[in-house]
């Protein structure tokens, strides 16, 4: 009984110590991808930075973002006070530039609009 009771013991000893090895393999991890992460939007952000094209940018943002994850469709919104809209002057779709347009305020059916209205996003 007391053979067993101590077999328990170290058993439960080493499996705490594996688990608590592992839980510091996945802190590590998570750090190691949060500085890439960092390095990587620093590069962007240095890139966006070099020129004053709108073009440019949204195609260095998206070639950046779409490295990081799925970016099939991917455009970046202006508001327009004056004209009461977003303009999209650059949207990239499956890597393809397609032509600008324009979302009107009082178009809710357009996520962009409702994300801007809400201050949220999706």
């Amino acid at each position: 009984m007391c053979v067993d009771r101590l077999q328990r013991t170290i058993i439960s000893k080493k499996e705490n110590e594996r688990a608590a090895l592992r839980e510091a393999e996945l802190r590590a991890e998570a750090e190691n991808k949060r500085r890439a992460d960092t390095e990587e939007l620093s590069k962007i952000g240095r890139a966006i930075t070099s020129t004053l094209s709108i073009s440019k940018i949204i195609e260095t943002v998206y070639e950046n973002v779409n490295a990081l994850m799925d970016a099939s469709v991917f455009g970046v919104g202006i508001y327009n006070k004056e004209k009461s809209r977003i303009d999209f002057p650059s949207t990239k779709e499956e890597g393809v530039m397609l032509p600008a347009y324009s979302n009107h305020l009082d178009e809710e059916r357009w996520l962009s609009i409702w994300c801007f209205k809400n201050k949220k996003k999706l």
